[in-house]
């Protein structure tokens, strides 16, 4: 049946068929397409979002965390003002990021460091709360404490919950983007399969179209050929009712017809051959060309045979490679013009070796010749010459580049093709060699000159970029102990060591001198205050065991202590001098000192030796019959009345009780006067 099917109708079956398999890959790539799509949208909107919030909540928290170091370590108003500030506007800033992350979906687990990250950062803020309000109230000690026992490890677990939860992010970022990567390689392969494919079942309905109609026409070429060759000896076997059974049929008549024609030419032939040229055909048994044919065979061979051996010739030579001279011979008519033709052909490939000369010499604006719509190596020649352009311009752009400095950029592989891409991408790939680790030294450095050092140069290196890498996580190392060893003698641990990093380490022995000129000085300030509390006032520090602003430090204090004493001894004699007995207590009702007059009475009573041995007794050792009583004069003054009346031994006796106040007005103490005593 389908040998019946006209020509063009197979020929349109067989498109048909192609259209259709390229409609479904193409329906195929369009689907994995839109799928990869989503797969980008889920990257790009929800995961990226994540870690970018998570990382900036981290940047964040670095912020406040050296905020609260500084308060520890300055200790002034203006500090504390600014370092709050950059506390609470980090706060807000951290608030904003967790609003946006608490509107977004999460999986169980991203659930799980949302929550916990939540539950770390509530602990965090109410202890920082806590160390706040103590630097608020400057108590340093408390602040301290609070800082060195609970804000820190707090924080560092609060911190250890967002790293946790970064990493997390950034693996849901890799593994989609791994998914993506795997999608779009298997949409490659899969549309090639299919594209192969369709290619293939393409290429069979190809051949069986062809093969429908080269066989039969094959059948006629091959009888065309017998009857070229003086064999009309053959029966055509074509019965089909398409384009190629006519053919036949015309074929058969015309085998009829040259049969008759044959037989004439041979009598021609068989005369030429036996010199016998004057023997001619009857030209009337035939009609039309044939009988031109026969009359004209003679002269014809006698003018064919020279100049298609000669063309034969140059044909052979050029499909070998060869590129002949042009030919010289004179000829007339079709002859000269075949001539013509293949000494234009013989111009057109010097022309074309000259020019791909050219280009392999590095020539890329050498002239091409494009002789025809149809002259498809000249028009790849151009084409190489452009695509090779466009590759020098691509590499002259990096080359410039990299001389000013743009150490990031890189080829564009996605404008070439093939190989071309591929040169491109080396290059990238190369510059990938030996720029990314400079850069990646340059961000670290750039981290630990803003005082950041979180971070070290963790990528793998070979050669003078590991040296390099080594270098810089030297550096960070060294800074990190520095740090560590500053902080903590900040903080007055006078334990702290540090190990030199080498014997030229400056910056060692000037930190280790600075260590000891705090330690002598913290050891003559303690040993001041216990002499104050023992009461040897006249103790004094040896000032120039000290240098530069140390020395001015224990001097001012010897001075200091020289001005106090002195007041001290100044205000006692005042006090001393009044006649009636004074003394001055504490709030847990102790002694902490008496008057000349009312020492007198207390040792003659036999209640004390002397008023040094009644520092820190109960003020109801002087035995007044008022004493553990609610008409104590303490007591009293606490009900509004100042004046109490009581009998000591035979003494009448009038005292008035005050508060003792400090610098800010807290009643520290009471101060009694015994009068009228009689």
């Amino acid at each position: 049946m389908l040998s019946n099917l006209k020509i063009g109708q197979r020929l349109g079956l067989g498109f048909a068929a192609v259209l259709i398999l390229l409609a479904i890959v193409a329906s195929i790539g369009v689907m994995r397409v839109n799928q990869f799509d989503a797969q980008i949208s889920d990257l790009v909107g929800d995961k990226v979002a994540k870690a970018k919030d998570v990382a900036d909540i981290l940047d964040q928290l670095g912020s406040i965390a050296r905020a609260e170091r500084n308060i520890l370590i300055y200790k002034t108003d203006d500090m504390n003002k600014e370092s709050i500030s950059k506390i609470e506007e980090a706060t807000k800033a951290i608030d904003g990021f967790y609003d946006k992350l608490n509107k977004l979906h999460y999986s169980e687990a991203g659930k799980k460091y949302l929550t916990d990250a939540n539950d770390k950062k509530k602990i965090y803020r109410e202890t920082r709360a806590r160390y706040l309000e103590a630097v608020k109230a400057k108590s340093w000690d408390e602040a301290t404490k609070i800082f060195g026992d609970k804000l820190r490890p707090t924080y560092d677990t609060y911190l250890l919950t967002l790293r946790a939860w970064s990493d997390h992010e950034d693996e849901l970022v890799k593994k989609v983007g791994e998914e993506a990567a795997a999608m779009a390689s298997s949409t490659a392969t899969l549309i090639i399969a299919l594209g192969l494919a369709a290619i293939a079942i393409g290429a069979g309905l190809a051949f069986w179209a062809t093969r429908s109609i080269t066989r039969p026409v094959t059948e006629v070429m091959n009888c065309a050929n017998r009857m070229a060759a003086g064999d009309f000896n053959f029966k055509l076997e074509i019965s089909s009712k398409d384009e190629t059974g006519m053919l036949a049929n015309a074929v058969r008549s015309l085998q009829s017809a040259v049969q008759a024609m044959t037989a004439d030419a041979v009598l021609l032939a068989k005369a030429a051959v036996d010199g016998k040229l004057a023997t001619r055909a009857d030209a009337s048994k035939h009609q039309g060309d044939f009988q031109g044919i026969v009359k004209g065979v003679n002269d014809t061979l006698d003018a064919v045979i020279t100049p298609l051996n000669v063309a034969a010739g140059y044909v052979d030579r050029i499909a070998k490679g060869e590129t002949p001279p042009k030919i010289t011979d004179t000829y007339n008519g079709d002859f000269n013009v075949l001539k013509n033709n293949l000494n234009a052909c013989i111009d057109a490939i010097n022309a074309q070796a000259t020019s791909a000369q050219g280009i392999a010499d590095g020539n890329l604006g050498v002239a091409i010749n494009v002789r025809s719509e149809s002259d498809v190596v000249a028009k790849s020649l151009v084409g190489i010459t452009k695509v090779l352009q466009s590759l020098q311009t691509e590499l002259q752009r990096l080359t410039v580049a990299s001389k000013e400095g743009l150490l990031t950029e890189r080829g564009k592989p996605d404008q070439f093709k093939g190989a071309y891409a591929e040169v491109i991408g080396g290059v990238n790939q190369m510059l990938d060699a030996i720029l990314l680790p400079i850069g990646e030294g340059n961000r670290v450095l750039s981290l630990i000159r803003g005082g950041n050092l979180r971070e070290r140069v963790e990528i793998a290196c070979k050669g003078d970029h590991e040296k390099m890498k080594q270098a810089i996580n030297g550096v960070h190392a060294w800074l990190s102990e520095l740090i560590a060893y500053v902080t903590r003698v900040a903080n007055g641990d006078m334990t702290a060591s540090m190990v030199k990093a080498s014997n030229d380490d400056q910056i060692h022995e000037y930190l280790v001198l600075l260590k000891q000129n705090i330690q002598n000085l913290v050891a003559d300030t303690n040993m001041l205050s216990k002499a104050a509390l023992a009461g040897k006032f006249e103790t004094r520090a040896d000032a120039s065991k000290h240098q530069g602003d140390f020395n001015k430090v224990i001097a001012g204090t010897n001075g200091t202590l020289d001005v106090v004493v002195d007041k001290l001894e100044w205000y006692r004699s005042i006090i001393d001098a009044v006649p009636f007995p004074i003394h001055v207590i504490d709030l847990d009702m102790k002694w902490t000192y008496l008057n000349k007059a009312f020492e007198k009475l207390m040792v003659e009573r036999g209640y004390i030796r002397d008023r040094q041995d009644a520092v820190g007794r109960p003020c109801s050792t002087a035995n007044a019959n008022i004493c553990n009583t609610k008409n104590c004069g303490i007591m009293q003054l606490k009900s509004g009345v100042k004046e109490s009346f009581f009998d000591w031994g035979n003494l009448k006796c009038k005292q008035d009780t005050a508060n003792v106040l400090n610098a800010k007005g807290e009643a520290v103490g009471y101060v009694e006067t015994v009068t009228d005593l009689v």
